[in-house]
């Protein structure tokens, strides 16, 4: 095969089959390294058309040229990477580690363990369950007297009214509260502060607190970083900013508002209730604020 293609000018062969003449060389010469880079039986099929020579032969000998090549790589990659990790290793490892997590396991167990023993579950309910210290009556007289030295708009309440709202607060700043005394509850506390049906809200940081009262939907608004208090018998919606705050209705129960949105309110017939924006826009003739 080869003495025939070399009786061929392999420059017109390269003319008249468009291929490279290193190729044409290197097959001829039977160059198989040089041969690897060359799609060697598309190449062969193209001279075979056009000058019928049988390249069968030759082919079986280039596959096994690259067949001992592959063998080759695989011996020189095995001989440099000798060290081959055993099972026995691998299971030597997962033991250690079913160790760490027994040893993990014991410790927890202990731990729970002497908690129940030494009683620390039963104070940590019990310290659950204690009523109302003097702290919640402090922040009760705090937000009363803060939304009245904060707050500053038009009121169609007379000085009489005004002169009757504030009368109880200096009564109600100087209640003390003993847990000691029999029969007494958190419920019974704040009930005795909240005599005007006010809520209370407390906040870590700045906010904005914005009233309509649904008589008239006349718009105030505040801006505070203390507590304040709502009075429940005004009919109205509450807009409150994105700070986090905590909510003490009349009745002594709390709930919790994280920062990131803000808090819409509804108070109506003396109660107040979280609401969505929708109810808020329904009872705001369809405006957000």
């Amino acid at each position: 095969m080869d003495k025939n293609l070399q009786n061929l000018d392999l420059k017109e062969v390269m003319k008249k089959t468009q291929l490279e003449l290193e190729f044409l060389q290197a097959l001829a010469q039977k160059d198989f390294k040089a041969l690897s880079k060359f799609n060697v039986r598309g190449f062969c099929k193209i001279i075979t058309r056009e000058y019928d020579i049988d390249f069968t032969a030759y082919l079986e000998e280039y596959q096994d040229f690259l067949d001992e090549g592959k063998e080759d790589k695989k011996e020189k990659k095995e001989e440099a990477n000798p060290n081959i990790t055993t099972q026995l290793d691998s299971y030597s490892q997962k033991s250690s580690y079913i160790w760490l997590y027994l040893i993990i396991i014991i410790l927890i167990v202990a731990a729970l363990f002497a908690a129940y023993k030494y009683g620390f579950f039963d104070r940590f309910l019990n310290k659950n369950n204690e009523p109302i210290n003097a702290s919640v009556v402090d922040i009760v007289g705090e937000a009363k007297t803060n939304l009245n030295s904060v707050i500053s708009t038009e009121s169609n309440l007379s000085d009489e009214n005004l002169t009757e709202q504030n009368e109880p607060i200096q009564e109600e700043e100087n209640i003390s509260y003993e847990p000691e005394q029999a029969g007494t509850t958190m419920q019974d506390t704040i009930s005795n502060i909240n005599k005007k049906q006010e809520a209370i809200f407390s906040t870590n940081g700045k906010v904005w607190v914005g009233f309509i009262t649904l008589k008239d939907y006349k718009k105030t608004a505040i801006v505070t970083d203390q507590n304040f208090s709502v009075d429940l018998a005004v009919d109205q919606l509450i807009l409150i900013g994105a700070t986090a705050i905590t909510m003490l209705d009349n009745e002594g129960k709390t709930q919790d508002f994280p920062s990131g949105s803000s808090k819409r309110f509804l108070v109506k017939d003396g109660k107040i209730k979280s609401i969505s924006l929708s109810e808020f826009m329904s009872n705001n003739k369809g405006r957000e604020w």
